[in-house]
């Protein structure tokens, strides 16, 4: 090798070593740049959680807004299914918690004469021909007959399913489910 050769070398490999230099500080910038994406979608994502957190517009809280109608209302009414006796043996457990729930609460306690109670099987409803509370006979009636009362009253329904879920709306609230979540039952203390 000559002299010339062994100079010409060393630049070549000073300029290969500058380019990846810069190809590395272009790779850094690059991934930086990347990094700092991530960071700002993080951080608005982040911000608009904590927005819709603090505000609560009362459309978008329908328990509180059944709860409020529930306990402000004049009378209210419990519906229970008893289709058969695994129904029944589910759905009664929940439906006396709740009950007991708001006539023995202190800061929500209802009378239990404006609690109307339902129990439907497959054909017909059966309430007590006054109040609970009040001592009387049960009747039967049709289906529809106790339906109807739910329309005009803050209602709850307590439903036997192979599904779990709760539905509310502003004057209604159906608690359906297996007899594992229905033995929790928690809309009983939420509503104490």
């Amino acid at each position: 090798m000559q002299k010339g050769d062994k100079g010409s070398n060393a630049a070549k490999r000073a300029n290969a070593n500058e380019a990846r230099q810069a190809d590395g500080e272009k790779g850094r910038q690059k991934a930086g740049t990347g990094m700092k994406s991530v960071y700002y979608i993080i951080a608005v994502l982040v911000a608009l959680d904590l927005l819709l957190f603090l505000y609560h517009p009362s459309a978008g809280q329908p328990f509180y807004t059944f709860e409020s109608n529930f306990h402000s209302a004049k009378s209210v009414a419990i519906y229970m299914s008893a289709y058969n006796g695994t129904v029944f043996a589910s759905t009664e457990p929940c439906a006396t918690s709740i009950v007991e729930s708001i006539v023995s609460s202190s800061k929500y306690h209802r009378n239990a004469s404006t609690i109307n109670f339902f129990v439907l099987n497959q054909t017909a409803c059966f309430t007590s021909a006054k109040a609970l509370g009040i001592v009387s006979n049960y009747t039967q009636e049709p289906i529809s007959e106790c339906l109807n009362a739910s329309k005009s009253m803050p209602s709850i329904f307590v439903n036997y399913s192979d599904v779990n879920s709760t539905i509310i709306t502003p004057d209604k609230l159906v608690m359906q489910g297996d007899s594992a979540f229905l033995s929790e039952c928690g809309v009983a203390p939420a509503l104490s």
